[in-house]
């Protein structure tokens, strides 16, 4: 689906909600995340009208919030599309790992291996049943491996193989978005579906 599709249905769903969920709303309240009530109604709509089954994936994962979602809406709608997200877990202003945090002894790098290792608790338990492949990596590197057809080990220890056209693709709006479409564009990939949410803390 073309982007500017895309972006005439944001429009008309703003301020629309997805539809009541027991699952949605536990899981909201343990797996910290970035999302807006109405980035939960696009993934939920996105899903339900998947264009084709060709792999779904999504750039930055965070702890899991979006990642569980999504796998939860294939799941319930019994969609057999691939899940994988790409992640390195550095974060703007933590390139360097051996920096505390203010205050704390906490370094940088502590504070990555906490939130990859939440990624994994969080998807292991929620997505049991719908496992993502997480492949360890920028974006920039992500859509490089994907344009080669490259076969790589996610962070459970799975292989998964990569290209091929898409179906839908979610890509965190931060700092470094610009670096995401560009890679996107680089990549010669034939894409269905994109979301591309801003980012708020949901707790």
């Amino acid at each position: 689906m073309p982007i500017r599709i895309m972006k005439k249905m944001l429009t008309r769903f703003f301020g629309k909600q997805a539809k009541p969920c027991e699952f949605v709303d536990w899981l909201r309240f343990a797996n910290p995340g970035m999302l807006e009530p109405g980035n939960i109604y696009c993934i939920e709509y996105a899903i339900e009208h998947l264009p084709s089954c060709n792999p779904v994936i999504e750039i930055g994962s965070f702890c899991g919030l979006s990642t569980n979602l999504i796998g939860f809406y294939l799941q319930k709608n019994r969609k057999k599309n691939r899940l994988i997200t790409s992640d390195k877990w550095i974060f703007e202003g933590g390139e360097h790992q051996e920096k505390q945090l203010e205050g704390t002894s906490i370094t940088h790098a502590e504070y990555r291996n906490f939130v990859k290792e939440s990624y994994i608790r969080n998807i292991s338990f929620f997505s049991r049943e719908h496992l993502p492949y997480t492949i360890e990596t920028f974006s920039d590197d992500f859509f490089t491996l994907w344009k080669a057809g490259s076969t790589e080990i996610d962070v459970l220890g799975r292989e998964t193989h990569l290209g091929g056209p898409l179906s839908f693709s979610m890509i965190r709006r931060t700092e470094a978005a610009g670096a995401y479409a560009r890679s996107l564009m680089r990549s010669s990939i034939t894409a269905g579906m994109k979301l591309s949410p801003p980012i708020r803390t949901i707790w």
